[in-house]
């Protein structure tokens, strides 16, 4: 089985919408299993399991910039 993290974070719920949707779409692959987590949920345990990572920035009004640096 693909493990694959899905790590995002969202100030107004609109990238976790987004990364719901890409979840939906890896998870409807035979033999994936997809975790969807906040940048604060993830530890680096679930980093050295997962077979693929997706993570990513969405910029918006500049005030993100920390908010991508909270994987533990």
């Amino acid at each position: 089985m693909t493990e694959i993290l899905i790590v995002y974070t969202s100030l107004f719920g609109n990238t976790e919408k987004l990364a719901q949707s890409i979840r939906e779409g890896a998870a409807s692959v035979t033999d994936t299993n997809v975790t969807l987590r906040t940048a604060d949920e993830t530890t680096i345990d679930e980093v050295r399991r997962c077979d693929a990572l997706n993570s990513w920035v969405a910029r918006s009004h500049g005030n993100v910039g920390l908010e991508n640096q909270k994987i533990h």
